[in-house]
């Protein structure tokens, strides 16, 4: 018995000593979960890769062809990557499976491509928090155009409520911190609450109908 527990706890520090060893991650930004590969992706803002954490919390690269990588979303088998700066910039999209380069639509009025969401129609929606915009993308034909052109306050999270048939953005800049509402039908914008916060960031849900954010100001997350 002695010999077996000594060889399992060698086994879970050299487990523990390689996840230290081979942390990948470099100023993280965002973070998706592949169901289809039972992983995690998440997109560095510093060096543009994109690392995959199984199961076990072991790293490694997914893809490592862009320069800076911001927002992931992930729609079929296709990870969608928004990037502003280096040589390969716009939204990118990466086959879940192998990893190359299968969708790319480069956005020339980008300043600052933030988070993704995506509809129920074949539609991307991209916050660009330094244009004060909203970019819609063509998945199917790989075209965008500007969905809100202005009054957002650096717009960051965003997320498609699908059972309001509406976005909901972060908007770290307006008065009282709102959470904005956007109508598919004409991109009109209203309040849906005001957080009273600053810096807010992160925008998910769950099944039962809570929101979740977060704020740089505060270190908390708020449900």
């Amino acid at each position: 018995m002695t010999g077996i527990r000594q060889d399992r706890l060698k086994n879970l520090l050299s487990l523990f000593y390689t996840l230290i060893a081979d942390n990948l991650l470099n100023n993280p930004e965002s973070v998706v979960f592949d169901s289809l590969n039972n992983r995690y992706l998440v997109s560095n803002w510093t060096d543009g890769n994109i690392v995959a954490i199984n199961s076990l919390g072991q790293q490694e690269y997914f893809n490592t062809d862009l320069e800076q990588a911001a927002g992931l979303h992930i729609v079929g088998n296709i990870l969608y990557v928004a990037s502003s700066n280096g040589s390969n910039t716009g939204i990118i999209g990466f086959d879940l499976s192998t990893g190359t380069i299968v969708f790319d639509v480069n956005i020339i009025e980008k300043q600052l491509l933030n988070d993704i969401t995506s509809d129920t129609s074949g539609n991307l929606y991209i916050t660009d928090c330094e244009a004060d915009k909203i970019f819609k993308v063509n998945i199917s034909n790989l075209t965008y155009s500007v969905f809100v052109e202005s009054g957002l306050g650096y717009p960051n999270g965003i997320l498609f409520d699908k059972s309001n048939s509406r976005l909901l953005v972060l908007n770290g800049e307006l008065p009282n911190g709102p959470i904005v509402a956007i109508d598919l039908t004409d991109s009109s914008l209203s309040t849906v609450v005001n957080t009273n916060l600053t810096a807010i960031d992160g925008l998910t849900a769950d099944q039962f109908g809570n929101y979740y954010f977060s704020s740089w100001a505060t270190d908390k997350v708020y449900r």
